[in-house]
């Protein structure tokens, strides 16, 4: 049975006076050992001074710092997390909230060697810091489902931290230029020739985009997407992106939907065109029916599918 501490400390001077006589290179090893079979651990075990030993290396090993491709993002100062972004490229404030959310969870994560990041102590006074602690912000954290919550904790899922990439690396983009400000329901002016994170002009973000002429709606053995539309008869513009590339991608089989196809969809059904095609795709992706983080590559997500094939049209 292991003795306790003060039964040790009594007897460290013996201990002491026997490592003496012993090679200096040996002593260490001399002292570890009897400290153990004194304390009654076996010789091929831990004892408290390699136990001691191995948690300092592993909290050396361990110790928070801040990855190369979160430079611009965060640091660490001490073991105390910074957030160091000054425009979250967001489009309105509901954007924000969830730019803000991923990209603290997803860098405090990496950053600080944490499974988890605490809502109270981090995620919430950030929120208040940049203005967004609101009801609808906190609605849309509480009801995001790529956000997994265990209590206090927060962590993402795969797909919510492919998400949070994407966000962090138009936020490090020079070139692109967000149009929410903290605390204003205002937005950013922006020159003309300042690129937006959708990829256009601030002057231009339908007028730039391709009419892709060959694109075939009418392929034969299939359904067209004229019977399409009248089947599902979709009433808004976030509905009528997600059935146009719900069209593109399960029933023509493309592998490939960029914005100019979602594009050529809605001139071919002569549904009106959003003054802002990018934001428009972005929304539809919020609302959770596509998945918008490949700007080359837009795809419907499960609720996207669920929401064509089970709720459209609406009763």
């Amino acid at each position: 049975m292991s003795k306790n501490y003060k039964d040790l400390m009594a007897e460290m001077p013996k201990i002491a006076e026997v490592v003496k006589q012993f090679p200096e290179s040996m002593q260490e090893q001399v002292f570890n050992r009897l400290v153990n079979e004194f304390s009654g651990i076996e010789p091929n075990s831990k004892g408290p001074i390699e136990e001691t030993q191995a948690q300092n290396q592993s909290r050396v090993n361990n110790q928070p710092n801040t990855p190369s491709d979160l430079k611009g993002i965060c640091t660490i100062r001490g073991d105390e997390y910074h957030l160091t972004v000054r425009d979250l490229k967001a489009e309105n404030a509901k954007d924000a909230a969830k730019r803000l959310t991923y990209v603290l969870i997803y860098s405090y994560m990496q950053s600080m060697n944490s499974d988890s990041v605490s809502r109270k102590i981090i995620i919430t006074p950030h929120l208040i810091k940049w203005r967004l602690n609101s009801g609808n912000s906190r609605g849309i954290i509480a009801n995001d489902r790529g956000i997994i919550k265990n209590g206090d904790l927060y962590s993402l899922d795969y797909h919510a931290e492919e998400e949070a990439k994407a966000f962090i690396g138009q936020i490090k983009d020079n070139e692109l230029t967000g149009k929410w400000i903290p605390g204003s329901s205002s937005r950013k002016k922006s020159s003309s020739n300042e690129k937006t994170r959708d990829g256009g002009t601030s002057k231009t973000k339908s007028s730039g985009l391709k009419h892709l002429k060959d694109l075939n709606l009418s392929p034969s053995g299939k359904q067209s997407f004229e019977e399409f539309k009248k089947e599902k008869r979709p009433t808004n513009q976030n509905h009528k992106c997600v059935v146009a590339i719900y069209y593109l991608t399960k029933i023509l089989g493309l592998k490939k939907v960029s914005i100019d196809h979602v594009y050529s969809v809605f001139k071919a059904a002569s549904w009106p065109i959003p003054s802002d095609f990018p934001n428009r795709l972005h929304q539809a992706g919020t609302a959770g029916h596509l998945d918008t983080v490949d700007k080359e590559n837009y795809r419907v997500t499960n609720t996207g599918e669920n929401l064509v094939e089970f709720k459209l049209p609406k009763k």
